[in-house]
């Protein structure tokens, strides 16, 4: 009994510490968003590949839109129609709360500092993007409302 107990007890100890060894933090869940979007612009991928980084209802309206008549006219990771010029790029700490907050990017756009707010949430222990504020006080969530 003592042996099926210890197998039980160390096969637990595993799953958990795998299971909390494969949460990200909100940073990063931005920077792999990033690292997605240099692989393949996010204007482009599917509905599941965003749900990895967006919450659902933001990945299912950013997803209609980007794959609908006109698409989405400028790369909102960026801010830009143009990331040529991008340099600088850094991903701030996450600050807030166990349940949201924020993580801060920042970069130079062809000579002009930007700074992207993303706001994060975290829902059964899973952080996603749930809007991105931008220097002109613009939302990510107030744009695609006006598609």
């Amino acid at each position: 009994m003592k042996k099926v107990y210890l197998i039980f007890t160390v096969s637990i100890s595993i799953a958990a510490f795998t299971l909390c060894a494969s949460a990200q933090t909100p940073e990063q869940v931005v920077k792999n968003l990033y690292a997605a979007h240099k692989a393949k612009n996010i204007a482009s991928m599917s509905k599941v590949q965003l749900r990895k980084y967006f919450d659902t209802p933001l990945a299912d309206k950013f997803w209609k839109i980007a794959h609908g008549e006109g698409g989405i006219d400028f790369d909102v990771l960026y801010n830009t129609q143009d990331d040529d010029g991008i340099k600088n790029f850094q991903v701030g700490k996450f600050t807030g709360s166990a349940s949201s907050g924020s993580v801060l990017v920042t970069f130079t756009n062809s000579g002009r500092r930007e700074r992207l707010d993303f706001k994060m949430s975290n829902r059964s222990g899973i952080w996603k993007d749930t809007d991105i504020r931008y220097d002109d006080n613009s939302t990510l969530q107030k744009i695609l409302s006006e598609y």
